[in-house]
């Protein structure tokens, strides 16, 4: 050792109870926790309710993922799920511990059975094109040729429901697919086959002024018929038409329209229809139909002129006649009127004239009484005459015989 290095001397240090108090406190703690830890490892944790609440517009299904392993393999028939239908608004899903390390409490409880929910609610689709339909981006009107080779595009809507009573078949035939996804991807399709099928026995004109008819062959289909003859016409024998003829008719087979389709399928569809008007695929011809339906359409606007025309002059002429009638009957009626006027007065004045002759005759009845109450019985003998008159008096007694004389 070199000379003038000290060497320093270890320093004791007494020890500090006060920290060897807190150790302690921290290694109770840190024990407590091992302890509790060591309790959850060979204890399981707790098992907590699961419940799920059903909507009024909702059917659920509990479905069993535990179980048998053949009977998983099994395919569910409608009466296996009818039987899973629960019918409570509350359901607690019953749970199974799985078992995922060595210690007992080494796992997580996981749910004994699947509850599958159906929505009911009403469903619309627009297929259109454009943003006018349900998909906004997308071209989905029903596109179809008529027989005259014609195609065009033909706006549908249509909506649909799952009925209480149907949520079993839907299951059975679709599962868990929601309604939206089978309307675009089954009535669609089976809608579009439908309308080509009828629109191509007729040409485009004919799809215009047919509508109902497409629209009722798409939703209810057709029934079976016979083939029929052609019946030619027959006639009496004075040529008179009994029978009209009729063309012969191939057998046609049944359809299924889209409705009675998918009711079997636990579907109703309350609404499907056209929206919209017919686009042909081909601008030109829109336009060519255009200027054709605006030509029929003045010339029908000019015959409902003419025959207004024509109905106003026939009504004016029938007016005119009618006033002169009305003109002819009056001048009848007063002249008819005037005659017996004149009758009636004729009447009168001849009946004046009698009444005068009487007067006449009863004055003269006065007058002859009169002079016989003065007559003495005597007759002259004297009359004053003219030669054309002499012999007036002749005959009368004593006027002529013997003896008798005439004085002048």
């Amino acid at each position: 050792m070199k000379e003038g290095i000290k060497i320093p001397k270890p320093e004791i240090k007494k020890p500090d109870f006060k920290k060897l108090g807190n150790r302690k406190t921290m290694l109770i703690v840190i024990a407590v926790v091992l302890v509790f830890m060591a309790f959850n490892v060979f204890k399981r944790p707790y098992d907590k309710p699961e419940i799920v609440t059903i909507k009024s517009n909702e059917t659920a299904f509990l479905v069993p993922v535990v179980g048998d392993g053949e009977k998983q393999k099994k395919f569910l028939s409608e009466d296996d799920m009818r039987n899973q239908l629960v019918t409570e608004k509350d359901i607690k899903i019953p749970h199974y511990w799985l078992q995922t390390g060595r210690l007992p409490g080494q796992g997580e409880w996981r749910g004994k059975a699947r509850l599958l929910v159906i929505d009911r609610t009403p469903v619309t689709r627009e297929w259109v094109n454009g943003p006018g339909g349900t998909n906004q981006d997308a071209d989905e009107a029903i596109k179809v040729e008529a027989k005259d080779s014609i195609t065009f595009y033909s706006g549908m809507n249509c909506t649909a429901m799952i009925k209480e009573n149907d949520a079993v078949e839907y299951r059975y035939n679709y599962g868990e697919r929601p309604l939206e996804a089978i309307m675009d991807t089954e009535i669609r399709p089976m809608v579009e086959a439908l309308y080509a099928e009828i629109a191509g026995t007729m040409p485009y004109e004919g799809v215009i002024s047919n509508k109902d008819q497409i629209i009722g062959y798409i939703r209810n289909g057709r029934q079976e018929m016979a083939a029929i003859p052609e019946s030619k016409a027959e006639y009496d024998a004075n040529g008179n038409l009994i029978k009209p003829f009729e063309p012969a008719m191939p057998a046609r087979k049944a359809v299924m329209g889209v409705i009675s389709y998918f009711k079997e399928r636990g579907i109703t569809i309350s609404v499907l229809g056209m929206k919209g008007g017919l686009t042909p695929e081909n601008a030109e011809i829109q336009k060519a139909i255009d200027e054709k339906f605006k030509a029929e359409k003045d010339y029908q606007t000019q015959q409902a002129r003419n025959k207004r025309n024509v109905e106003q002059s026939q009504a004016e002429a029938q007016a005119k006649l009618e006033a002169q009638r009305a003109l002819n009957e009056l001048k009848v009626e007063q002249a008819t009127a005037d005659a017996k006027a004149v009758k009636i007065k004729a009447s009168v004045i001849d009946q004046e004239l009698k009444l005068k002759r009487m007067e006449v005759m009863l004055m003269e009845a006065e007058a002859k009484l009169e002079r016989a109450k003065r007559w003495n019985g005597e007759y002259p003998d004297t009359l004053v005459t003219d030669a054309k008159n002499a012999n007036m008096f002749l005959g009368l007694p004593g006027l002529t015989g013997k003896g008798s004389g005439t004085q002048q």
